[in-house]
């Protein structure tokens, strides 16, 4: 029974994420080229990602978490 509740409470946890990275993507609205802070910790995106991934929104640090995170999920 607990392993259904783990798994409601990561589903949950998931879906707030997107909702939060929704709302602070409308806080960029001018556009992700303009972003040069990262959306989730608030560190500037360095030069070279920028260069390298246009539009990225998050700096390599969080994004690398995020990748963590959805490979979790796809594992279902």
């Amino acid at each position: 029974m607990s392993d259904i509740v783990d798994r409601a409470q990561e589903i949950e946890g998931f879906a707030r994420e997107r909702a939060i990275e929704r709302v602070r993507g409308q806080a960029h609205a001018r556009g992700p080229e303009d972003l040069v802070a990262c959306v989730e910790c608030g560190d500037p995106i360095g030069l070279e990602r920028r260069e390298v991934r246009p539009g990225a929104l998050r700096c390599v640090e969080c994004e690398e978490a995020r990748e963590r995170v959805q490979r979790l999920f796809s594992r279902g």
